[in-house]
């Protein structure tokens, strides 16, 4: 009889032990899918912005290449603008 009732109450331990335990899990799952909702409305419009920061770095290094030919060009202008006023100057008396 003893016996028995060590055995209810140890039952009845586990039966209370295994409630907190499904409402812990319970509450756990309704935490993972809201921050997996919340995650999914974050990262959602991430591989637009990834493609549009892509097109503006190409669009950047295509504008840099153009000032750096632009600057080249204007460096043989004025190299040449000197050779020509260093003929000029030289062919007038002083």
């Amino acid at each position: 009889m003893v016996f028995n009732v060590a055995i209810a109450a140890f039952n009845g331990y586990l039966v209370w032990k295994i409630c907190r335990w499904r409402r812990c899990l319970r509450h756990t799952h309704h935490t993972l899918i809201r921050i997996e909702r919340q995650a999914r409305r974050i990262l959602q419009p991430t591989p637009l912005i990834l493609h549009q920061g892509a097109i503006h770095a190409q669009n950047t290094r295509s504008a840099y290449q153009t000032l750096q030919r632009q600057t080249h060009q204007l460096q043989q202008l004025l190299t040449l603008l000197n050779l020509l006023l260093d003929i000029l100057t030289g062919l007038k008396p002083r």
